[in-house]
């Protein structure tokens, strides 16, 4: 709201200014604050202020030669980032979530123990909208590391066996028989009855062409099938920055890679460029896991008792921006030139200034430097050394275009364009059929910025001698980066309207033009229905008095163009043409009840009882056809409308008998009534103030109009705003609701009275702290909860077919009072009463009169019960104050009593809340009585 209330501020101060200028002659027409609303929501000035505009058309009208007419508005350099609308498809990049064990794409926390990570983090937030750089490498290593000693069955042929490998031999034809051999520390198997087999040194192919060759040889009758069931196991021991050292168990086949993620992976300072393998006798074998993800190095293969040794980390250094591979690069020996960094981010983007690269640099432990290089300078810069922890930044190129003009505005193909040499307005608008309907073509307007000040300057010119006319003088030049505004006619001219209601195919408000007639603008709203009324129609205007006049017309002469009834149209006139069914007479008559076919039908030409009875499908075997139920509408003294209702003999009407089959009329109503006890009686009741009060027999869906009408309509001492709507349903959710509460009530007061500690400050403050409980639970334990349900009634033919006029239910009844001539006061007060209603009585005068509110009232919960149920409580304000409203004629004021319960806040609270519903079901109680 405060946003909202500075922004409105602004403007109203905008559209002073501009009224200003009128004053003195500076402007020409102004742009209304009606039309300046309807710029700033429907865009039509393409983005520009409407001051701009105006201060523009000014200039047009003022200046007759277009080059002495720019005018310097803004002196402020512009940011020009805004000005392109690519700038709108900057994204910042969140940094990845951390979690501590890795996974996809994801950093494990323990990158935080990097000092140079976290130093780098530190530099970039939170100002940076870059994504922080990752040291490179480590995600190799992530997520789930491999077995230690994969399956057998993946190993190849030319695999060597040793001791500790295991084969499996099965023998079949003659013997059937499966061995499980172990390679000895000798390099022979132990092959039962034949003996020992040397295998040690051969590859897994040989040994099983040897065994398949030599056994069948020694065993007659038998065939053999070999294969690899076990890998022996090779030791090796992980030492320096990694997760887990010590000595680690793994496959004959191991590589140096698969080790280390064994081991569960380098730690945050662990060297990538510089690993080492140190085999027993000395030798030392150095990995650089750099060149093997380049694809210039093997992964060595692990042999027994091997050194796995992982150093500190060497030189690092950052690269962030706009490279292909942001990331935190360790650097050896041969790679710490600024090319070579550059070249392990994986090169520059096309998006990078190669003028603005920038290197941060800590510099001997003493201080801090930036460093600018411009990389356009090759070679020289590319062999610009970095040291350790240097952070290389590479900047994106400015924002925008060079050769760019924008189109804005009203115009059919707006957006940005290619600036060709010597390209006019007429080049970027090409022709008439480019503009909108509606076009204003007296004026339109370039936006300018010219280096080196960018002050804005505004170039005003006539669209209409540009662009239709192709007018050297008006056909304007551009440059760069100009933005071109084309406006619509009715943000300088009142856009007027007309309205079309009733039987057209698009009602609603059409644009209204000069020497628009009838006929234009049924045309204009699509056209005429089927069931339009062609005899009359109608035409609301207000004159310049402010007063509204009625005119009527025929419609069919009106399309003929008869100027007698073609009327020539003014601004706001509203057009309705009516529909055939709500001006010819309703010729529609019901039958309900024990049919085959309930419902409306059309009253035909002598239409009588059966034949009625024959159109809704003849009556059900349900039905009571000795005694039916015929009601009238009826009009006396031609203002008041009464319903009468006749026994019809259906069976008798069916034979013919005129008594009975009588001539129907427009609206009759034919009640067909089911045999007494055939199926379930609904039933609702209705007393008061009607003629025929009592209980009625209702049919499922029978609106509470019908029941008003059969019961005779109300009479003239009702008083509708009082009467009370009773729900048997509503009735007995409300009681469970009670019941329940004073269930829990009850539970709550027991465990107070045998908890000792309910003595707060004093046994006596205790004491009346649970009286006050025990008399609102007993207080509770009495009410009989109404089920009142709000329905508005008013006269009956308003009330039919109303929000109010709901389907009827079993059980439910509706008591309709006679006026009554007080207003009542009850519950905290010092006499609660009954007073005479006066018309000029307030709220607080009927509340001072019964002594006001005792010392005991909630003074902040008095509220007022309307006679038709609604309650209404004190809003706070001058104008919405429930003490200044004057009440009605059995209206009821609730003063309820401010309960304390004492430290029990929740029992407190719920019996606040029973103690109001018990007051407000004692006011519809003492309504009722009234």
């Amino acid at each position: 709201m405060h946003h909202k209330s500075m922004a409105q501020g602004a403007f109203i101060i905008l559209l002073g200014m501009m009224l200003f200028l009128s004053s003195k002659g500076w402007c020409g027409p102004e742009v209304t604050p009606e039309q300046a609303q309807q710029i700033e929501e429907q865009g039509e000035a393409g983005g520009i202020s409407p001051e701009l505009i105006q201060k523009g058309k000014a200039i047009l009208e003022q200046e007759g030669d277009l080059a002495e007419g720019i005018r310097e508005v803004v002196e402020a350099k512009p940011d020009l980032g805004k000005q392109d609308d690519l700038e709108e498809e900057k994204k910042k990049v969140l940094p990845p979530q951390e979690e501590d064990y890795p996974g996809a794409g994801r950093l494990p926390s323990f990158f935080k123990g990097s000092p140079f990570f976290r130093f780098v983090q530190s530099r970039l937030a939170p100002a940076e909208d870059v994504a922080p750089p990752y040291p490179y490498g480590y995600r190799f290593f992530f997520g789930k590391p491999p077995a230690a000693i994969p399956p057998a069955s993946l190993v190849s042929e030319d695999y060597v066996l040793a001791p500790g490998d295991e084969i499996q031999v099965l023998l079949y034809g003659k013997t059937n028989v499966l061995h499980r051999l172990s390679v000895q520390e000798d390099g022979s198997i132990l092959f039962p009855k034949i003996g020992p087999v040397f295998i040690a040194g051969l590859t897994y192919g040989d040994v099983k062409k040897t065994l398949k060759d030599w056994i069948p040889k020694k065993m007659l009758g038998v065939q053999v099938h070999v294969t690899l069931s076990r890998l022996r196991s090779v030791p090796v021991t992980m030492v320096g920055e990694i997760k887990r050292p010590g000595l680690l168990q793994v496959s004959p086949m191991a590589t140096l890679t698969e080790a280390i993620a064994l081991g569960g992976g380098p730690l945050a300072n662990g060297s990538l460029r510089n690993i080492q393998i140190v085999r027993p006798g000395g030798k030392v074998i150095r990995f650089d896991f750099y060149r093997f993800l380049e694809g210039k190095g093997e992964d060595p293969m692990l042999e027994p008792k091997d050194l796995i040794r992982i150093p500190l980390t060497g030189a690092q250094s950052a690269v962030i921006g706009q490279v292909k591979r942001p990331g935190i690069y360790e650097l050896s020996n041969r790679d710490k030139r600024l090319e070579d960094v550059l070249r392990l981010a994986g090169g520059i983007v096309p998006q990078a200034d190669k003028q603005r690269l920038q290197v941060e640099r800590l510099q001997d432990n003493h201080y801090r430097e930036v460093l600018d290089i411009d990389l356009a300078e090759m070679p020289r810069h590319f062999a610009f050394p970095i040291q350790d922890w240097d952070i290389i930044t590479v900047r994106s190129l400015p924002p925008g275009f060079n050769n760019v003009v924008y189109l804005k505005g009203h115009i059919r193909h707006p957006g940005a364009y290619e600036l060709r040499p010597g390209m006019r307005v007429s080049d970027l608008v090409k022709g008439p059929e480019e503009l909108k309907k509606d076009v204003y073509l007296d004026y339109a307007l370039i936006k300018r910025r010219q280096p080196p000040g960018w002050k804005l300057q505004l170039l005003p010119f006539d669209l209409g001698r540009a662009v239709v006319d192709q007018d050297p003088e008006a056909n304007m030049q551009l440059q760069a980066r100009d933005e071109v505004y084309v406006f619509s006619r009715w943000m300088f001219e009142p856009r007027y309207q007309v309205e079309v209601l009733g039987e057209v195919q698009k009602p609603g408000k059409i644009a209204w033009v000069h020497d628009m007639r009838v006929k234009d603008a049924l045309l204009e709203a699509g056209g005429l229905t089927q069931n339009a009324f062609l005899s009359k129609g109608g035409l609301l205007r207000r004159e310049t008095s402010g007063k509204w006049q009625r005119i009527t017309f025929d419609v069919a002469k009106a399309i003929d163009d008869d100027p007698a009834n073609n009327i020539m149209l003014q601004p706001l006139d509203q057009l309705t043409i009516h529909s055939l069914s709500e001006m010819a007479p309703s010729r529609k008559v019901n039958i309900r009840g024990e049919v085959y076919r309930p419902g409306d039908y059309l009253l035909s030409e002598n239409m009588r009882i059966a034949d009625l009875v024959f159109a809704a499908g003849g009556i059900t075997p349900k039905a009571y056809a000795e005694q039916a139920e015929l009601a009238r509408k009826e009009i006396r003294d031609g203002q008041a409308v009464r319903t009468i209702t006749r026994d019809i003999n259906i069976a008798l009407a069916l034979e013919g008998d005129e008594t009975h089959n009588i001539l129907l009329q427009p609206l009759d109503n034919l009640y067909v009534r089911p045999v007494t006890g055939y199926d379930k009686t609904l039933e609702c009741n209705i007393l008061g103030e009607v003629k025929f009060p009592g209980k009625y027999v209702i049919e499922p869906g029978e609106r509470l109009s019908s029941l008003i009408s059969r019961a005779g309509g109300f009479t003239e001492y009702a008083y509708l705003k009082g009467s009370v709507f009773q729900r048997e349903a509503i009735r007995k959710s409300n009681d469970r609701i009670l019941k329940n509460l004073v269930k829990r009530l009850e539970m709550d007061l027991a465990q107070s009275e045998l908890d000792p500690s309910r003595i707060a400050k004093s046994e006596e403050k205790a004491m009346a702290s649970l009286a006050v409980k025990r008399r609102l639970l007993d207080r509770l334990r009495k009410v009989e909860v109404p089920g009142r349900m709000i329905v508005k009634l008013e006269p009956l033919p308003d009330f039919i077919g109303g929000p109010y006029d709901i389907a009827l239910e079993d059980g439910d009844s509706l008591l309709v009072p006679s006026r009554p001539n007080s207003v009542s006061v009850i519950g905290d007060v010092y006499n609660p009463t009954a007073m005479l209603w006066e018309a000029d009585l307030t709220f607080e005068d009927y509340l001072k009169m019964c002594g006001g509110p005792t010392r005991t009232a909630d003074k902040d919960a008095i509220y007022l019960v309307k006679a038709n149920g609604i309650v209404k409580t004190d809003e706070g304000g001058l104008l919405n104050s429930l003490f200044s409203q004057k009440l009605e004629p059995g209206d009821t004021i609730v003063v309820p009593e401010e309960i304390d319960t004492g430290a029990m806040e929740t029992w407190k609270d719920a019996t606040q809340i029973a103690y109001q519903i018990a007051v407000s079901v004692a006011a519809v109680s003492y309504i009722f009585k009234q």
